[in-house]
């Protein structure tokens, strides 16, 4: 499949990166191939899970030719694990229409960034994550929903890793189980199944799983009227 619109993941990531930086980020993990783009980045905004457990805000972007998704990204400093945060308010999934300009996808784009770089979006994940800590984990109902999302020939060994880490972990609560989940993504070189990985971790503190598709992305109505307007 090919990007629409003259985009291509080069723009995607300028764009991502110039709002990011406008907040004081970082770039941490990038994988591109020309259509498929996924990135992670980290913010100086930190804070606590629990003692001795430093997290670092950031914002994490997949981008594939029919959808782009920005969200709020948490990183657990003392095991370099990361929580993708599907489910927060600050959330942008964008569909691409055949009319829009790429202009205004990268707008969108550089909307979503500087929503996730809000302090909101961190401490909203933030105290989840602390919660989970008293939260007992539903293991069955998370790995129906992760193996549900995955080809059969990598969910079973997946979930096996991901059982014995849990099985091995400290805590067993949602807490356990969201860091059982990204250390096994931090293992992962697939950057699709790291994603649904690090995705499936930061929904379990909220008790959510991740949403089977994009939500439709529509732009405000002066960007579509001017739009419209030039068509004609």
């Amino acid at each position: 499949m090919k990007w629409k619109l003259d985009l291509t993941t080069a723009a995607i990531k300028d764009a991502f990166t110039e709002e990011l930086e406008a907040s004081g980020g970082t770039i941490s993990d990038a994988y591109d191939d020309n259509t498929r783009l996924f990135l992670r980045a980290i913010l100086p905004r930190t804070g606590e899970l629990g003692l001795r457990d430093h997290a670092k805000a950031g914002v994490a972007l997949r981008a594939v030719p029919d959808q782009i998704a920005v969200h709020p990204y948490v990183f657990r400093v003392v095991c370099t694990n990361g929580a993708i945060m599907a489910h927060a308010l600050q959330t942008h999934r964008i569909e691409i229409p055949d009319w829009a300009g790429p202009e205004t996808v990268l707008t969108s784009v550089r909307d979503g960034v500087r929503q996730c770089c809000r302090e909101e979006a961190f401490a909203d994940a933030a105290a989840q994550i602390r919660a989970a800590r008293q939260s007992e984990a539903d293991f069955a109902l998370a790995m129906m929903a992760f193996v549900s999302r995955l080809r059969a020939e990598h969910a079973s060994g997946l979930v096996e890793r991901i059982l014995d880490r849990f099985a091995r972990h400290e805590e067993p609560n949602r807490f356990g189980l969201m860091n059982a989940i990204t250390a096994t993504a931090r293992t992962v070189r697939d950057p699709e199944v790291k994603w649904r990985l690090e995705e499936l971790g930061g929904s379990v503190p909220a008790f959510q799983c991740p949403k089977s598709g994009p939500r439709p992305w529509k732009p405000r109505p002066a960007a579509r009227a001017d739009l419209c307007a030039t068509a004609s």
